[in-house]
């Protein structure tokens, strides 16, 4: 079996990371996001090269721009140019995320945790905390 989320990069053309661009489903952005986002990647990237960092658009499989950074000590490029709608998630992944966040609901319950918020990074946070487990007399029928 192959595994899209683990593709060998020499082997598949277009893997850069790892992960075949075909897998992204219901992540891969749509055009106008896609190309919303560049602009302002494009934007931050000129901004930050105008500080003379060195800096370049990456785009992840899901055809996420993001901004790579190679050099910026203490960070004042990034600062200075941070395009905060980069940071925000799209209607094509709010809707992704939204789905996968109440299909691990269930699991989660039956672990005793809380639901999890997704980022468009897929890190992850608790909503709430964990609840107790119940105790084995509140599991055991009384008579």
């Amino acid at each position: 079996m192959v595994d899209p989320l683990a593709a060998d990069c020499a082997l598949v053309r277009g893997v850069a990371t790892g992960i075949d661009p075909r897998s992204v489903g219901p992540y891969r952005l749509a055009t106008a996001e896609k190309t919303a986002l560049r602009k302002h990647a494009d934007q931050a990237v000129r901004c930050l090269r105008a500080q003379a960092v060195i800096a370049h658009v990456t785009v992840a499989p899901g055809r996420r721009p993001s901004v790579s950074v190679a050099n910026d000590p203490g960070g004042q490029g990034a600062r200075a140019c941070h395009a905060p709608v980069l940071d925000r998630l799209t209607a094509t992944e709010q809707a992704a995320l939204k789905t996968l966040e109440k299909l691990t609901a269930p699991c989660l319950r039956r672990r005793h945790l809380s639901p999890i918020t997704l980022s468009h990074d897929f890190t992850w946070r608790f909503t709430a905390p964990a609840t107790s487990a119940p105790t084995p007399e509140a599991r055991s029928p009384t008579a």
